[in-house]
């Protein structure tokens, strides 16, 4: 039998959706995309709704649901950064208010009479270029600091709403203050997790449109009919096989200790309902 959202959780989800499609359509992501348009005002949105507040461990399930929800609306807002890269890192220095990202690997850090000095440069960091704090990840621990400290370009990609920038630290100087203590290890994997949630969110999304398109097509000719009908049948069979995933992510975002708890195995049964979207086509159009 499979795990589902109880009676809370499916209005929980309901309730994300409505507000995601009416805060976050088509319209204004394409907007941000073409003409530059500024997704502050949205981000502030989801700040006021409270969703930059789901950290705790008992709203696991709250904030998977929400990724899934801006994974299909191709969310355009550091969201995605904020809450599964810089907040499992920074801890009780993480500010609700506040766009954050985690840099990993490229940087190091040295003991002087100060305090502590960062060296090196961090390659394709989420949203490195917006965020207003940083998590810095080197092996004398992680430093919280904010993101002015650090000189930060964007780099160019190939999706306009992705944010990915190089971050260099050129003799940053951080008071013993501003390192935590936290398991860095445990936090990647986690925003991971994250990122495969919203990638599942994003597939269905893409589901639904070559669904719709095949179904448009019907008209044309029978055997277009024909192959409708084959796209639905396989669909149909991807669909099942994602409500199983979704079913899994329920599983694991109730997982209270999560210090136990293997997120390597969890991303890879995610990663599972990651859907080769491509092949359908290929195959079928």
């Amino acid at each position: 039998m499979l795990l589902e959202f109880d009676a809370d959780q499916r209005l929980w989800q309901e309730t994300v959706r409505d507000a995601v499609a009416k805060q976050c359509p088509p319209k204004l992501v394409r907007s941000i995309a073409e003409d530059g348009v500024d997704p502050s005002p949205l981000w502030k949105t989801y700040v006021d709704a409270g969703w930059t507040e789901l950290t705790d461990p008992e709203n696991a399930v709250e904030l998977a649901i929400v990724l899934e929800e801006l994974g299909r609306a191709t969310d355009p807002t550091p969201f995605l950064a904020t809450l599964t890269q810089f907040a499992p890192l920074a801890g009780d220095r993480f500010d609700s208010q506040q766009a954050g990202t985690a840099v990993y690997g490229g940087v190091t850090a040295h003991r002087d009479a100060d305090g502590w000095v960062l060296y090196g440069t961090a390659h394709h960091v989420l949203d490195g270029d917006r965020a207003e704090r940083l998590a810095v990840v080197t092996d004398a621990g992680v430093f919280v600091i904010d993101a002015g400290e650090a000189v930060v370009r964007r780099s160019p990609v190939f999706d306009p709403v992705l944010h990915i920038a190089e971050v260099s630290f050129d003799g940053v100087h951080v008071p013993d203050t501003e390192r935590v203590h936290v398991d860095a290890e445990r936090a990647y994997h986690v925003a991971l997790t994250g990122m495969a949630i919203t990638t599942v969110g994003a597939c269905q999304r893409i589901l639904d449109l070559v669904l719709e398109g095949a179904a448009g097509r019907r008209v044309v000719a029978v055997v277009i009919i024909g192959v409708y009908v084959q796209v639905q049948s396989r669909l149909a069979s991807r669909r099942k096989c994602q409500r199983r995933h979704k079913s899994f992510i329920c599983v694991i975002m109730r997982v209270k200790d999560w210090i136990h708890f293997d997120l390597r195995f969890a991303r890879v049964r995610i990663c599972d309902a990651i859907i080769p979207v491509r092949d359908i086509i290929v195959a079928n159009v």
